[in-house]
């Protein structure tokens, strides 16, 4: 497992407001496997969960993470940038160029998800 991937590997948590309800999402990378979870905060009732098939790579100097969703067949790659920034993860969505990668929205967007840790340290 390379360096990038290795130091994706654990669980992030990113808190949004969507229409007014408060959602907790858990992101689980596990080798090249990703499952996203969505919970509502107020009832930490599972919304939804979504699982996907991650690819590392590059564009110049900026990280690049492609996924495949594992409940499309055949399902398409879509790409964001991301750096880990100490405990955060970044992804900064829809600014890849469409020649080379699809983006997975259209409006540019960042998020910041925070490491889980597992030990309670």
């Amino acid at each position: 497992m390379d360096k990038e991937l290795a130091q994706l590997q654990g669980q992030w948590q990113l808190l949004l407001k969507v229409n007014g309800q408060e959602i907790r999402n858990v992101k689980k990378i596990e080798g090249n496997h990703e499952t996203v979870m969505r919970y509502d905060v107020n009832t930490d009732r599972l919304i939804d969960k979504h699982e996907a098939t991650i690819e590392l790579s590059t564009s110049g100097d900026v990280n690049v993470l492609t996924f495949r969703s594992e409940a499309a067949s055949p399902a398409p790659a879509l790409s964001y940038v991301y750096k880990i920034d100490g405990r955060y993860l970044v992804e900064i969505t829809g600014i890849l160029t469409e020649a080379r990668y699809k983006n997975n929205v259209q409006t540019p967007r960042l998020f910041r998800w925070e490491r889980i840790d597992l030990k309670g340290n």
